[in-house]
Formats: structure tokens, sequence, C-alpha cells
């Protein structure tokens, strides 16, 4: 009987924590959300707001990739665990939250990792 107990609670706790590892961000749901393709660098890079609470942000770009042109991204993409060292491609929504002076204010959440690239790091 104790076996019993013991493999049911292994296999309650297995399938309970691969459910909390692929479970998706639903806080871009909604009419005012968008999909686009968003590509995040292997390595954190310079924040360029001097209000910026963060020590380095996520290198990205949006909707086309090249080799150049990254630019800094000050903010949380939601369901999404970034490691260094590794260049992802992803599909994120892009949902509008508001307005600050004038400037939209977006929250953004992982839809799916369409790719990812081991990158040495220098």
């Amino acid at each position: 009987m104790k076996k019993i107990f013991a493999i049911v609670i292994v296999f309650i706790l297995f399938f309970s924590a691969c459910k909390k590892k692929n479970e998706i961000c639903t806080e871009c749901d909604g009419l005012n959300s968008k999909k686009m393709d968003m590509w995040v660098d292997a390595q954190y890079g310079p924040c360029d707001s001097t209000d910026s609470l963060r020590p380095h942000c996520l290198m990205v770009q949006f909707e086309t990739y090249s080799d150049t042109a990254w630019q800094p991204f000050n903010q949380d993409i939601c369901g999404f665990d970034f490691t260094p060292g590794i260049w992802y491609h992803l599909e994120v929504k892009r949902k509008k939250t508001g307005e600050v002076n004038g400037q939209p204010i977006y929250k953004y959440c992982l839809v799916q990792i369409i790719e990812t690239k081991q990158k040495f790091l220098k």
C-alpha cells in the first residue's frame, strides 16, 4: 500500500511540475493585443534610459531579424525566462495597457518559443 501511495505522489508531483513549467501567460489576451515576432539576443546590454532600475536589459528586435540594430528592452516578457548564451526567436503578444505623456505602454507575453540557438559569449 505504501508503494502505491508513493507512486501516486510521484506522478502528481511530476505532472504538476510539468504543467507549471509550460504555463502560458494570459495577461495579454483580449481585443487590444497583437501577435508579433521578437528576437532576443544571447546577452544582456546596457539600458538606454537613465530612469531604469535595471543594471542591464534584454537586447531585442521586432518583426524582422538582422545581425545589427539591437535595441534595449526594459521590461519583462510574461512567461519567458531568459538564459544568457541562448539566442531566441519568440512569438509574443503585445497588449496596450495605457499611455504616459502620449506614448503607449505595452505588456508583452510569450506565446511560443519558435527557435533557440546556443551562442558563445565573449
